[in-house]
């Protein structure tokens, strides 16, 4: 009797309850189900490039629930901050055309070879340049694609 009693317990534990909270820094998922120190507990963090720490033992569910989340939405910080809370990651490349060399900041060598492609025809250079990579992340880029030197 006392065995399928505690099996009860054990079995009466209620499934997750997960919520996305923006606190500034990506997406905090917690469990409103769980409280640790008067707070729901906090079982992943969404980073503001969509990569996802786990803490913890969670459902399968939940857990494709939160990578499903990470892949598609697109929250924004607040109801008054228009500003989105996940970003593509940010690369410097090095483009070296025939007349000069300049840097690009791209999020992957296509799209600086389009930053490149457009550059040269905006200021009438050759289109036979050379792009390196420099495998530099770099996290707030003083500007998008390639600029003009002033």
């Amino acid at each position: 009797m006392k065995n399928i009693n505690n099996n009860r317990k054990m079995n009466s534990r209620k499934p997750e309850q997960i919520e996305f909270f923006s606190l500034g820094n990506g997406i905090s998922v917690c469990d409103t189900n769980r409280e640790v120190n008067g707070d729901y507990k906090r079982i992943a963090h969404i980073s503001k490039y969509r990569e996802v720490e786990f803490f913890g033992k969670i459902s399968d569910e939940s857990k494709n629930e939160i990578l499903q989340y990470a892949k598609m939405a697109n929250p924004m910080s607040s109801a008054v901050q228009n500003d989105p809370v996940f970003i593509k990651k940010t690369f410097k490349y090095i483009v070296h055309f025939k007349e000069k060399t300049r840097i690009c900041y791209a999020y992957n060598l296509e799209h600086a070879f389009t930053e490149a492609e457009l550059f040269a025809r905006r200021y009438g250079l050759f289109q036979d340049f050379i792009i390196k990579e420099t495998e530099e992340f770099i996290d707030n880029p003083p500007y998008f694609g390639i600029r003009e030197t002033l």
